[in-house]
């Protein structure tokens, strides 16, 4: 049980970096000029903070993960999951 307390506040974290990023996307796209080959666009893409900020959201969000994957067994308790999920729903013939 002391492992959930462990896990859920990094899952909360990670959750809301994810959901983070995706609002700070949203704002660089807003705030974005129209696409061309031009050098003025790729300084204004390089300056536009909100776009910084979404890609920092994901990065730190998808080392975290990267975390929890390597520190707690999610792999072995999904399929257990997943198998008890089966089981419940009557999926006997698949689970042999």
């Amino acid at each position: 049980m002391t492992a959930l307390y462990k896990i859920l506040p990094m899952a909360i974290m990670q959750s809301a970096m994810l959901a983070g990023g995706q609002v700070f996307l949203k704002l660089a796209m807003v705030r974005m000029k129209p696409f061309a080959w031009t050098w003025s666009f790729f300084g204004s893409l390089l300056t536009n903070w909100p776009f910084a900020a979404c890609g920092l959201c994901f990065l730190f969000a998808s080392l975290l993960w990267m975390h929890m994957l390597k520190v707690f067994p999610l792999l072995g308790i999904s399929f257990v999951v997943i198998e008890l999920r089966l089981r419940h729903a009557g999926c006997h013939r698949l689970l042999s």
